[in-house]
């Protein structure tokens, strides 16, 4: 009878707590959208992209001393130079509504070119740039944590 009894509670357990699944984020972005900073928000290191009403992306983008080679190849980490001349590789990283890794977008002549620019080019290549790589891997690689 116990034996009975432990199947019972086995199955009961099995049917109360079904299996974990994968959760999927879906973010709906409007094709009539495009990246609304003004080209003379130069120097900021944010950027915001309208998604879909009043819902925007948001992320950074980052002068680092590593070479990414390929536009659209991910990092975890960066480097960065002590000699701000050096920093002239611009990585982008989405913060909202979800965490995707760093992302190389491409090398700058100078840092001061990659500091005015990277960015401004990281929201652009999200929603309507030309590199669909970089945006590919900003959103296939997401995380709810940094």
């Amino acid at each position: 009878m116990r034996f009975l009894k432990g199947i019972f509670l086995f199955g009961i357990t099995i049917a109360l707590c079904p299996p974990a699944f994968a959760v999927t984020k879906c973010v709906p972005f409007d094709n009539g959208t495009y990246f609304q900073t003004n080209s003379s928000n130069r120097y900021f290191s944010d950027w915001k992209v309208p998604i879909v009403n009043d819902y925007y992306a948001r992320g950074v983008g980052y002068c680092s001393s590593q070479n990414g080679g390929a536009s659209g190849t991910i990092s975890d980490n960066l480097t960065v130079s002590g000699t701000p001349d050096d920093n002239i590789y611009c990585w982008c990283k989405m913060t909202s509504p979800a965490n995707s890794p760093w992302v190389f977008y491409q090398a700058y002549t100078s840092a001061g070119n990659c500091l005015g620019d990277c960015a401004y080019n990281c929201g652009y290549e999200l929603t309507t740039g030309g590199r669909t790589n970089v945006r590919y891997a900003m959103l296939s690689n997401l995380s709810d944590s940094d």
